[in-house]
């Protein structure tokens, strides 16, 4: 494994000296440890992520997803350092929603199937209080949100081509539906219990958790909005001096006196 890093770190130095292989690796070791293949590394990821009482360790998660985001924004930079078509707010946005789609994606995998049992077994009381409080936690929980939401909207926006997008759209891979659609599963599984189980508390939770939905959206609009209008303006004006290059190149210099 060593050997196999170090070649490919001596590779990719010739490209781009600044590339560093073991950010760009880090979400892929993320999903792997995420993700483990017997039934000890399964009790090892709960009891990682879960406590005694099922309340989530959200420290521990959060230095996970701290490191995924790192790393995505470590092949943000290197995509941008391959093509100069893209401002620096788009190329980030990317690069958190690379790594954001890797993760969710892991729900839908086979070997997703530890972390999808460590989520539904989660306390729902819990995880109501980590996206409403108002903890550390929860702000950076609540700002990832609105980050990985924004990425998303800002690259969806600047796709301007309906091909393009509808080619994107059929080469989804079936993961990442059976990711949506588990999800959303695992989400209104806990909405329920919120409802049902957990009285007087579960229906107040239930509309702080909608008040915080709604400006987690609005936020996120407002950030892919401003991302993709400087996005546009900077094109605008990068098109406007090309032009302008053209047209001085074109004029014949003046004729000798």
């Amino acid at each position: 494994l060593c050997r196999t890093f170090l070649t490919l770190e001596g590779v990719s130095m010739k490209a781009d000296p600044n590339f560093n292989i073991y950010a760009a690796s880090l979400p892929y070791a993320v999903r792997r440890a995420l993700a483990p293949a017997t039934a000890a590394g399964a009790v090892a990821l709960r009891s990682a992520l879960l406590d005694e009482s099922n309340r989530v360790r959200w420290e521990r998660f959060q230095e996970l997803m701290e490191g995924c985001g790192g790393a995505g924004a470590a092949a943000a930079e290197a995509k941008e350092a391959v093509s100069d078509t893209k401002t620096e707010d788009v190329s980030d946005a990317a690069g958190s929603s690379e790594a954001a789609d890797m993760m969710v994606g892991l729900f839908g995998s086979a070997e997703g199937k530890p972390l999808r049992a460590v989520t539904r077994d989660a306390c729902s009381m819990d995880l109501a209080n980590a996206l409403t409080g108002t903890s550390a936690t929860a702000q950076q929980i609540r700002e990832s949100g609105t980050s990985a939401l924004a990425a998303y909207l800002v690259t969806a926006l600047v796709s301007f081509s309906k091909m393009e997008r509808e080619r994107e759209e059929k080469e989804a891979s079936r993961e990442a539906k059976r990711s949506a659609k588990v999800m959303k599963v695992l989400a209104f599984g806990h909405l329920r219990n919120l409802a049902t189980k957990r009285g007087v508390q579960g229906v107040v939770q239930l509309v702080k958790l909608a008040f915080v939905g709604v400006s987690v959206v609005a936020t996120a609009l407002y950030r892919a909005f401003g991302s993709v209008v400087r996005f546009m303006w900077q094109q605008g004006v990068r098109r406007v001096l090309g032009k302008k290059d053209d047209v001085s190149d074109a004029v014949p210099p003046p004729a000798p006196a």
